[in-house]
């Protein structure tokens, strides 16, 4: 496979990844469905590779970069922490800061 066809095989998938990622990460996690998540979860796996893929062949630094901000974006997506609640911040003023 060459450059030029792997781009062009790929980057159907790169753009849905993008879109997908622009809209779940806009949104709190609790408004996320599962068929997003799920493809999400498959398209960052697929694009992952693909930057391997990229870097082994050395087939030129744009593309991995733009490959990279892809999984660094993906990664922060689906790996980000939990947005801390109140209750939890007062739980720590009143008990845990106290210890």
């Amino acid at each position: 496979m060459n450059r030029e066809r792997f781009i062009r095989d790929r980057r159907a998938d790169w753009g849905r990844f993008e879109q997908l990622l622009g809209t779940m990460q806009h949104l709190p996690e609790r408004q996320w469905q599962a068929v997003q998540v799920a493809e999400l979860a498959r398209l960052y796996r697929s694009v992952c590779y693909d930057l391997s893929l990229v870097q082994s062949r050395e087939w030129g630094n744009r593309l991995e970069e733009y490959l990279n901000d892809l999984v660094a974006g993906g990664h922060n997506c689906l790996y980000r922490t939990p947005p801390t609640s109140l209750a939890s911040i007062l739980e720590f003023i009143a008990l845990g800061f106290p210890r």
